[in-house]
């Protein structure tokens, strides 16, 4: 478990090098995103909830391809993987997932965007398969660096 989590750690941080980036947030929790000008991307997420009388936290971090750009939407699609780790009871889940999503800048405005996302997941609790579904969000993010 260790292992896993440094590893997210590792590509969370990676993804805040890039030159321009985006942080946001939405119902996935807090994203941190890598400069929408480049074909490939790394969206980092960290969600906080609190569920059945625990306090979960939820980190990820999605490898992204974006299929062609235009001036107000950028498609894309990728890979991801999470945990999430439920603090009362020390319970763990690992999950992956494929996301399938857009971004919108509103009225050509490069540094505001608003991102509807889909896609199929996997999870698991205690080393054994439990959940395969779909996934939905909604998120805004705000870049910083220069404008271009």
């Amino acid at each position: 478990m260790k292992k896993i989590t440094t590893a997210l750690f590792l590509c969370f941080i990676s993804s805040i090098a890039f030159a321009q980036l985006g942080v946001g947030l939405g119902n996935g929790g807090l994203n941190i995103k890598s400069s929408h000008e480049n074909k490939f991307g790394v969206i980092g997420r960290l969600g906080l909830g609190y569920g059945a009388g625990r306090l979960i936290a939820s980190p990820s971090v999605s490898a992204i391809a974006r299929v062609f750009t235009s001036e107000n939407a950028k498609p894309y699609f990728g890979i991801g993987v999470g945990s999430w780790f439920a603090f009362s009871n020390n319970t763990f889940g690992y999950n992956t997932f494929i996301p399938i999503g857009v971004e919108v800048f509103p009225m050509g405005n490069k540094r505001m965007s608003i991102t509807v996302e889909s896609g199929v997941g996997m999870s698991s609790f205690n080393n054994s398969f439990i959940y395969s579904g779909f996934r939905g969000l909604l998120e805004f993010t705000f870049y910083f660096g220069s404008k271009k």
